[in-house]
């Protein structure tokens, strides 16, 4: 966040409170194991930080 509006509405989502029902609910429309795929695109899986060649510290 690079903005005070930003972080302002960022620290008013720490109000919300979700119930049991919520929580079931949000669960319910996206089920865990239907997510599928990489979590990146395939062509930048050479940016990983896995494949970084950084220098030891000295």
């Amino acid at each position: 966040t690079t903005k005070i509006k930003n972080l302002d509405q960022n620290l008013g989502a720490l109000a919300v409170k979700l119930s049991e029902e919520d929580l079931k609910e949000i669960s319910a429309a996206v089920p865990l194991d239907d997510v599928a795929g990489s979590r990146y695109y395939n062509g930048l899986d050479h940016a990983s930080w896995k494949f970084a060649n950084t220098p030891p510290k000295v």
